[in-house]
């Protein structure tokens, strides 16, 4: 796709996400709480079902077309629904924009894959290296396959979902050589590099059409979690801005947001970047149905402005540094494990 068409397409999205144009949300396991739920109220829903029927559901949408958001909260979609190729045909006939249908495969080895091949940096870890090299261990699929499970395992198998890891979400961290060979060969799993920093600071993005929004975080512990983090700084930028942050490591860390999701055609969703000393970004996780659920003491952190930036409501420039902010324990562990 042309970079025109993908402008257009975030155009679109944030049209919708404005209330401006007819916005259909299609999701599976993918509402309630969840990050787009805030950001567009209004939105149409349509639950999502693996056999769709596609005729029928066309039929269902407004008269007036918008943009139609791919919702599903599965790792691989590209045959969810079974018909998904007919729908997205039918869709484009009738004039509609559709955001996500490009990301069919957010398992973390093809999204390595894709970064890498975009000249991205890819942190996808190899048996062969040095020894002492710290890697961690993680489930292939998002949020260790939750998804996937709640699929009949029959239904499973005709989208094309297999190998789910059988060992919860807990990830690990090992050196390269205390890795057994079985586990390099687990499709259920991705080894990767271990990407840290002295000051355990990392970095949130959340895409939602034109417009992004990225935090700073720092956690101590060796393998992060939103939970266990204070807040650095927080800004807002749009993809068609071509000025910087005032933040050197957070504007390297946008410009690869940025140039990920382009490579990837993430048109709504959120990305994790892990950071090395040298403040270099490195993209670890892409997920196209981020969850939501705010606590209230964001207020204080200028979070109101991040979702009305999302949202559309204001081309209003947020940039704020941990000097401009209260030191802010961020409570919300769901909201680690979720997105």
């Amino acid at each position: 796709m042309s970079s025109e068409n993908r402008a257009a397409q975030r155009r679109a999205l944030t049209q919708g996400l404005s209330g401006a144009i007819p916005l259909v949300v299609y999701q599976w396991e993918a509402w309630d709480g969840f990050m787009i739920d805030k950001l567009a109220p209004h939105a149409i829903v349509r639950e999502a079902s693996p056999t769709e029927d596609v005729v029928k559901l066309l039929d269902s949408l407004p008269s007036t077309p918008g943009v139609f958001l791919f919702h599903l909260n599965v790792s691989i979609t590209e045959s969810f629904p079974l018909q998904r190729h007919e729908l997205i045909a039918g869709l484009h006939e009738r004039g509609w924009t559709t955001c996500n249908e490009q990301v069919t495969d957010i398992s973390k080895q093809a999204i390595q894959a894709r970064l890498m091949s975009a000249g991205c940096r890819s942190v996808l870890g190899h048996e062969d290296g040095s020894a002492d090299e710290l890697m961690i261990i993680k489930s292939n699929y998002n949020y260790g396959g939750e998804g996937e499970r709640k699929l009949p395992e029959a239904i499973r198998g005709r989208l094309g979902i297999e190998d789910l890891w059988s060992s919860g979400l807990e990830y690990a961290t090992s050196r390269r050589d205390e890795i057994p060979g079985e586990a390099w060969r687990d499709p259920s799993l991705t080894i990767e590099r271990f990407v840290g920093n002295k000051r355990g600071h990392y970095c949130r993005a959340w895409i939602a059409g034109e417009r992004t929004h990225l935090i700073q975080l720092s956690c101590p512990d060796e393998i992060k979690t939103v939970g266990g983090s204070e807040l650095v700084g927080l800004w807002n930028a749009r993809f068609d801005s071509a000025s910087t942050l005032p933040d050197p490591i957070a504007d390297g860390a946008m410009t690869e947001v940025i140039r990920g999701s382009n490579a990837l055609a993430l048109d709504f969703g959120a990305i994790d970047v892990m950071l090395n000393d040298a403040g270099e970004p490195f993209i670890v996780d892409v997920n196209t149905t981020p969850w939501g659920r705010l606590h209230t003491g964001w207020e204080v952190s200028g979070f109101p402005d991040y979702v009305h930036h999302l949202s559309a409501g204001s081309a209003k420039a947020l940039s704020r540094s941990k000097s401009l902010l209260r030191p802010l324990r961020i409570l919300l562990h769901s909201l680690a494990s979720r997105s």
